[in-house]
């Protein structure tokens, strides 16, 4: 396994990957949240702000499926990462 220092975004190779930039600021990632917006048919500004404070939803059920949207998406914004920095594919 080799050690990358290469500081550039591997889902749209932008330089300056982060946590932030990966989760909130990265193309790939506004894409794929408006995709689950358009799919729970809610909408929001500042992904931070909107997605994790105040979603607003009334019911327990509403909740849950919005926790576990943002859990999913989190977890395939980091694995779509990984895919493009192990194989090359962007």
């Amino acid at each position: 396994m080799e050690i990358v220092n290469d500081s550039c975004c591997f889902l749209c190779g932008l330089p300056g990957e982060s946590i932030v930039h990966l989760y909130f600021n990265c193309r790939f990632s506004a894409v794929f949240s408006h995709l689950i917006q358009d799919w729970l048919q809610v909408q929001w500004q500042d992904p931070v702000a909107e997605w994790v404070v105040s979603w607003r939803c009334t019911l327990q059920i509403q909740k849950m499926v919005v926790m576990m949207a943002i859990s999913g998406r989190i977890y395939e914004i980091w694995r779509c990462r990984n895919v493009c920095r192990i194989e090359g594919v962007v």
